[in-house]
């Protein structure tokens, strides 16, 4: 076992990432959803 201040550090560093990643697909959803409505005719997507 890891001594208890690296495993809380190593906790807080996964942590960490796994927020950037949350936030990366996020910020990539919004981007294709504001490029797919510019670009696309509306209808695409009733169709």
């Amino acid at each position: 076992m890891l001594p208890e201040q690296d495993r809380t550090l190593w906790l807080r560093l996964v942590d960490h990432f796994a927020q950037l990643l949350k936030l990366h697909i996020m910020n990539s959803r919004t981007l294709t959803n504001k490029f797919a409505v510019a670009l696309l005719p509306a209808n695409v997507f009733y169709a």
